[in-house]
């Protein structure tokens, strides 16, 4: 059954990419042009990338694309496909391995909680949603992220009750990785290693204190330039960028408008809605019902395994050993997805990840306090896997439409038509990187990190991020640009919302090449 349960989660995530080989998003862009300098620069980690016109340092956690550069290019398409699916996969392992050895702690040799958290973390909507990313189909270092921090944690807590040295150099593996190979995961390591550090044992700080040693010595200290940058950007992010980009859209929601969104279901009952009108508002209800992202709602639909947290508070004097630490966890991730839900918080990142960080052991609560009542836990798999067959319906209906034309031709097609002139590339929208990868223009944009003195230049020339600002001109007079590229939509939201003259605008740019995925310009002599 295991065995099931372990293919059945690689094909959830691997399937809609298999059929849709070309779905690029802005961040696989990025993804394969940092795994494309690495490998032509001899597997050395640059101090800046290539061609990026903005100043920049490269300072981003650079694991996961070290382990594409491995790949020659052919590869590497296929493996960025998959990656994502095989972290999963190695994840859920991770857990059923652990989950196993707590169970044979306890004595409970014939019990199937492992298998029963394993398969509700397989079809969990939090892995397999289409929000930001989206993390599930398209390769990133989130998942590689969360596979460091499970094997981190598991062999931390096994090392520690069975004294085993080697799971103990397991975790502090694991850990030295995460800091120079995943973002959020550096962030769920420190911010979660707090609490346990008070709740849990002092000892954990010892192991945090190892795994920053050793990651020193394994990266030769390039890891503290990369948390640095990580430190700086964030640091840039509290000051003034989250003001700018993430305050206006803050609190966009309304409780009153979400539970009168509830109240609309009764058209679905009612006998005078006619069939078609009853279809099409089902449709449209439960498309809404997955992709709602109201805190309220991502409980309901996303993570209900929380909405028993406080019957676990009720129960916390019954809990043992294990018990206590996955609850202090658990807890740990609903304190910080709490906290980066305050305006001033936006931006420590998206709340939900951390509540992703912490699915191990909110699963685990869950089916060992409902263990004897497969009703709740045959519901909530049954919900979970209804889900992800829906996620992936959605993924493949939204992103076929990006599925052509493939690497080769997209990469033959630019070069085409900006051979004669390897001007700069001015991007607008999210299309810095895809000019990038494809091309090999220099281009106006930035690194991945921003670091506070860089700030100036990049709100002057990026100040509407990813759009330009308004000052086109002089944009394009500085950095002697020679070609535009981007989309339809990115062009009308460019000339419509941001530049004062749209005609002065269009009056620069005659466009050489247009199609659904991108368009291309060239600049006509200032």
């Amino acid at each position: 059954m295991v065995f099931f349960v372990v293919v059945f989660t690689f094909l959830l995530r691997a399937l809609p990419r298999f059929v849709l080989r070309n779905v690029y998003v802005s961040d696989t862009y990025f993804h394969l042009y940092c795994a494309d300098v690495i490998r032509k620069n001899r597997f050395a980690i640059p101090d800046k990338l290539p061609r990026v016109l903005l100043p920049h340092r490269f300072t981003y956690p650079y694991l996961y694309h070290l382990l594409l550069a491995l790949f020659p290019l052919r590869q590497r398409l296929w493996a960025e496909r998959f990656s994502s699916a095989v972290f999963d996969t190695l994840s859920l392992i991770v857990i059923y391995l652990f989950s196993s050895w707590i169970m044979r702690l306890d004595g409970q040799t014939s019990s199937n909680l492992p298998l029963v958290v394993s398969a509700l973390f397989a079809f969990s909507p939090a892995l397999l949603r289409i929000g930001s990313g989206p993390r599930a189909y398209n390769g990133s270092p989130r998942p590689l992220g969360l596979l460091l921090y499970l094997t981190h944690l598991s062999c931390a807590w096994v090392g520690f009750q069975s004294h085993n040295l080697w799971l103990l150099l397991g975790s502090l593996i694991a850990g030295a990785c995460i800091l120079f190979g995943a973002k959020f995961a550096t962030q769920a390591l420190l911010f979660f290693g707090l609490l346990f550090c008070v709740f849990v044992t002092p000892y954990y700080a010892l192991l945090l204190a190892g795994c920053f040693i050793l990651a020193a010595f394994l990266t030769w200290g390039r890891v503290f330039k990369v948390l640095k940058g990580h430190f700086l950007h964030s640091l840039n992010y509290y000051q003034t960028m989250q003001k700018i980009f993430l305050y206006p859209s803050f609190g966009n929601y309304s409780l009153q408008a979400y539970f009168e969104k509830w109240k609309t279901i009764k058209t679905l009952f009612s006998p005078r809605t006619q069939f078609f009108a009853r279809k099409r508002f089902a449709k449209d209800f439960i498309y809404w019902f997955y992709t709602e992202s109201i805190p309220v709602h991502l409980f309901l639909t996303v993570f209900p395994q929380y909405l028993f947290f406080f019957y676990y508070i009720f129960l916390y004097p019954s809990l043992e050993q294990f018990e206590r630490f996955s609850f202090i966890w658990m807890a740990a991730g609903l304190f910080w997805f709490i906290l980066t839900k305050i305006k001033p918080f936006l931006f420590l990142g998206e709340g939900e990840r951390y509540l992703e960080f912490a699915l191990l052991p909110s699963l685990f609560l869950l089916v060992d306090v409902f263990y004897d009542m497969p009703l709740v836990l045959g519901g909530v798999l049954l919900y979970s896997v209804v889900s992800s067959i829906y996620y992936v319906w959605l993924y493949h209906s939204y992103y076929k439409k990006y599925n052509e034309p493939g690497y080769y031709e997209r990469k033959e097609l630019i070069n085409s038509l900006v051979e004669d002139d390897r001007g700069a590339i001015l991007p607008i929208g999210s299309f810095h990187w895809f000019s990038l990868l494809f091309s090999e223009n220099p281009v106006v944009t930035h690194g991945a990190n921003l670091r506070p003195d860089e700030k100036p230049v990049y709100i002057k020339v990026f100040g509407r991020n990813p759009y330009p600002s308004e000052n086109y001109r002089e944009i394009m007079e500085q950095y002697d640009v020679k070609y535009i590229v981007s989309d339809e939509f990115g062009i009308r939201k460019y000339r419509e919302e941001i530049v004062a003259d749209p005609q002065d605008f269009d009056s620069l740019i005659e466009w050489v090449y247009t199609s659904p995925l991108f368009w291309i310009g060239k600049v006509k002599m200032l």
